[in-house]
């Protein structure tokens, strides 16, 4: 498992599995679309339970393993704390540029993103043992601010964020943007918990209310 390090290196991804995220007992909480060779078509774009991701992605993944692979969560995969006085991680802080627009806030540690968050390290951990694969390229989606997304989920399919999140980062307008950290705040990888190594922070594909389409790149 690897994160890009330019934006360039997406165009030689065209196999992708993206989930948008959801954690629930007894609902298709999880909207899942499946690109094959920059292909794919209705019978791709399904909702399924969390406990049957596991293997919807590891059947996908041992059928293109020798391909690269990119790999979407919409579910925070970077968490962000402040230091405390001996310079460790402090408090949960939002990230900055990414989870506030237009005076709403979509942080990652209380409610529905922390729900999601949890999820998201859940399925990683049941996938951990492929993702040590050097062929998967890890990203976060966040379509948290498109139009009242709580709304739309009532009546919408869930895979339909899935598929914005495909025509984002594909688009060839997606507009690159840079978070540099402070001194005084500190991003995580969720799968530090789990002992995964990663090359750096997964980028994140953001979709704003004006579905304006923009990937964060994480530089400390």
């Amino acid at each position: 498992m690897q994160v890009i390090q330019e934006i360039s290196e997406i165009q030689d991804i065209n196999n992708w599995f993206i989930v948008d995220m959801g954690y629930s007992n007894n609902t298709k909480s999880c909207g899942v679309m499946i690109v094959r060779d920059g292909q794919y078509t209705d019978n791709d774009l399904e909702d399924i339970s969390f406990a049957k991701l596991e293997k919807k992605f590891q059947g996908f993944y041992d059928e293109y393993k020798n391909r690269k692979i990119g790999l979407i969560l919409e579910a925070p995969l970077s968490i962000a704390f402040d230091k405390n006085k001996e310079g460790h991680y402090g408090n949960p802080l939002g990230r900055k540029d990414l989870e506030k627009e237009g005076g709403i806030t979509r942080y990652w540690y209380y409610g529905a993103g922390a729900t999601v968050t949890l999820g998201a390290l859940e399925f990683i951990n049941r996938i951990k043992k492929t993702l040590v694969c050097n062929d998967i390229y890890l990203f976060e989606g966040f379509v948290s601010f498109k139009g009242n997304k709580n709304e739309e989920k009532k009546k919408d399919k869930h895979y339909k964020d899935a598929k914005l999140l495909y025509c984002a980062i594909k688009d060839k307008n997606l507009c690159e943007k840079k978070i540099n950290l402070e001194n005084d705040e500190q991003y995580m990888f969720i799968g530090d918990y789990l002992n995964l190594k990663i090359n750096g922070i997964p980028p994140i594909v953001k979709i704003s209310k004006e579905n304006k389409k923009e990937i964060f790149m994480i530089k400390s």
